[in-house]
């Protein structure tokens, strides 16, 4: 944006910067254990209150989710989803993560 004022000129840049949901935590999870993934709205502090989470796996044979904590069921690969509607808009991220053998 650029404005004219006594001869005068100012100038100022705005970045625009969209919401996403952002699900963090280790990627992996061994067999006889939990791993616990946590879902958020970025850029932080754009949202108030925060959303609630709707959570899903992929193949639930591999692993299930419930409130972001993953149980392995088998070895394999899932991906982990939470849903959320921010400012009446329905937004989703996603999330793989590995299950491995007890080591």
């Amino acid at each position: 944006v650029t404005t004219a004022d006594g001869g005068k000129t100012a100038t100022c840049s705005i970045t625009v910067t969209e919401k996403r949901i952002e699900i963090t935590g280790s990627n992996s999870v061994a067999m006889g254990s939990t791993a616990t993934l946590t879902a958020s709205v970025k850029p932080d502090g754009m949202t108030t209150p925060a959303p609630a989470f709707a959570w899903s796996s992929s193949d639930e044979s591999v692993a299930t989710v419930s409130g972001g904590t993953v149980t392995p069921l088998k070895t394999g690969t899932a991906t982990i989803t939470a849903k959320a509607t921010v400012d009446n808009k329905e937004m989703t991220g996603t999330f793989a993560i590995t299950v491995t053998a007890l080591q």
